[in-house]
């Protein structure tokens, strides 16, 4: 896929470390990513167990996500957050957004 991180980006980032970054941001509401982030946090949410899933930016209500194409990994990995989200309950749902390059 056009676009995406460099192959060393995911093997020398655990997904656990991303899923940390993402920690400070738990009050947010609004979440704009570029396509390389949005794919690799992708990557880190489809690893999620159901009991983790809704305390991930609990907040969450609008994801932004650069040049996203309606069928690719970053859509899939997006949608499989969000339907999990829902199934847990404990967290409101997130729409997903479209965000052309500047």
């Amino acid at each position: 896929m056009d676009g995406d991180p460099p192959p060393y980006w995911k093997d020398d980032v655990e997904s656990t470390q991303w899923l940390k970054l993402l920690d400070p941001f738990a009050a947010v509401k609004k979440l704009y990513l570029s396509k390389q982030v949005a794919l690799l946090v992708g990557y880190a949410l489809q690893e999620l167990s159901e009991d983790v899933v809704a305390e991930v930016l609990p907040a969450l209500q609008n994801l932004f996500v650069e040049d996203l194409e309606p069928s690719g990994t970053v859509q899939e990995a997006i949608d499989q957050f969000v339907a999990a989200r829902l199934l847990s309950g404990r967290s409101q749902a997130v729409a997903l957004h479209h965000r052309e390059r500047r």
